[in-house]
């Protein structure tokens, strides 16, 4: 962007790119026009029936009843355009009301300004509760994940959930098992304290990852670097939480069909994001060289590993 944080841009320069590439807002739909109101209305069946039944008194030559028919028409259209043209000019006010703020640095002063009115190169200011107002860039870190992404994760989490662990196989000793507490809450307690560890474990890796690979590789390729390890560290999870008591080598060996599939869609989705130059472009990945590629799926191996050992020391038992 090659702009100063202490200055930002000037008003000018950022008049005349707001001018060029249009506000900082999606396209509307615009207001519709008095021709398109009435042809909505046209359109609905109690006005199609008081026109029928109009021209049927017309045609029998019941003249009055007729015109009373077409008279209730005109009052119909003329107070459907009244009622649309209020509230559509209600919606626009609203939703001047409710556009967010933002403050930038502009000629070296924070200004605060409709967030439609946000341009490129703009440096932005944020706090606590503030709504962000367009994509940038935090710190002149590049980002790491895009929302093709989130949707990339969503087929791995949800999948596996909803169908694989459905499908997972009791294990031997469950019937030997005590009973569960029934007092006792079903996600509370240790589960949840591990299950936030377990995350903040996958965090810690992944942001490490990326911060060791945006200093020594191109930007594509870190984030396919981070995006993997964030991949295979999320298929991981899955194995080691199939059972309390399993070795990780247990964990993937364990038959259950519906899992293989799942993680062989995911690694086979990750390596077409890769390598098919059109999703790579998508995702804004880079292929990683072989090296890179087993270096990203170890660390995110790696970051359940501490689980993995925490059974050998945790009653099979627990909640």
């Amino acid at each position: 962007m090659n702009v100063e944080a202490e200055s930002g841009l000037s008003v000018a320069e950022a008049a005349a790119r707001l001018t060029e590439e249009g506000p900082n807002a999606l396209p509307g739909g615009g207001r519709r026009g008095w021709l398109a109101i009435i042809g909505d209305t046209a359109r609905e069946p109690m006005f199609l029936l008081l026109l029928a039944a109009g021209t049927l008194y017309l045609v029998f030559g019941e003249l009055q009843e007729g015109l009373i028919l077409f008279g209730f028409v005109l009052v119909t259209i003329g107070l459907t355009l009244y009622q649309e043209g209020k509230t559509e000019r209600a919606i626009e006010a609203l939703r001047d009301l409710t556009s967010p703020r933002a403050l930038v640095i502009r000629d070296g002063q924070p200004q605060r300004i409709a967030g439609r009115e946000v341009v490129r190169g703009d440096w932005v200011m944020l706090a606590e509760g503030d709504r962000v107002p367009a994509d940038g860039v935090l710190f002149g870190m590049p980002a790491l994940l895009f929302p093709m992404h989130i949707a990339f994760l969503e087929l791995i989490i949800d999948p596996s959930c909803s169908l694989a662990f459905e499908n997972e196989p009791a294990e031997d000793d469950v019937m030997q098992r005590p009973p569960r507490d029934p007092e006792a809450l079903l996600f509370g307690g240790a589960t949840l304290w591990m299950a936030l560890l377990q995350g903040a474990g996958v965090l810690a890796v992944v942001i490490g990852a990326y911060a060791w690979a945006d200093g020594r590789l191109a930007e594509t390729e870190a984030r396919a670097f981070a995006f993997t390890t964030l991949v295979v560290a999320n298929l991981a999870l899955i194995y080691v939480n199939r059972s309390r008591s399993q070795t990780l080598l247990a964990a993937f060996t364990t038959p259950n069909p519906i899992l293989w599939i799942v993680t062989g869609v995911a690694l086979g989705l990750l390596a077409l994001a890769f390598y098919l130059p059109f999703l790579a472009g998508v995702f804004r990945f880079a292929p990683l060289p072989p090296g890179k590629l087993a270096a990203a799926f170890a660390l995110g191996l790696a970051s359940v590993v501490w689980f993995q050992v925490l059974k050998f020391y945790r009653p099979a038992t627990a909640p």
